[in-house]
């Protein structure tokens, strides 16, 4: 990697950010793009230097950018004066990205009961474990509904 990683324990960080997030879903090269961004100073990189920095191939580099940035991310900021684009963690988003996902579970669970209520009675465990599920997850959204609202009120208090 280059000198925006200047020091062998800030390798190993990328690296261990990069598993960390291939275990939540991410390609090989998008978490390690994340990692990366999250350790480089200033904590943004063209793609040329993201590139040099992970070893992949340019196409690789701009696919998993792509990606990154259509699920927001990341963003890119320009400079006056400066035709680059540097790519940056979208720190602003990511408490909505959550809440799209909890709404995405809901979704999930509505769909879940709708099943659930078109299954015959012959596996009545099987449909039990369903509707488990949809309290499960009914009572997850709650909450974390819950603690995003008084994570949010407490913020504001500082």
């Amino acid at each position: 990697m280059i000198a925006i990683i200047d020091s062998t324990e800030k390798r190993r960080q990328v690296e261990r950010i990069g598993v960390a997030l291939e275990k939540l879903g991410l390609t090989p090269v998008a978490a390690r793009i994340l990692g990366l961004l999250l350790v480089a100073e200033p904590p943004y990189l063209t793609l040329d230097e993201i590139v040099e920095a992970t070893q992949a191939s340019k196409s690789s580099v701009g696919n998993a950018l792509k990606f990154l940035q259509s699920e927001e991310s990341i963003e890119y900021i320009t400079f006056p004066g400066d035709r680059k684009r540097y790519f940056q963690l979208s720190t602003d988003t990511w408490l909505e990205g959550l809440q799209q996902r909890v709404e995405q579970l809901t979704s999930f669970r509505e769909i879940l009961l709708e099943t659930v209520d078109m299954r015959s009675d012959q596996h009545a465990k099987f449909n039990q474990s369903l509707l488990d599920m949809c309290d499960f997850y009914g009572e997850f959204e709650e909450k974390v509904e819950s603690f995003i609202s008084e994570w949010k009120k407490d913020r504001q208090t500082k």
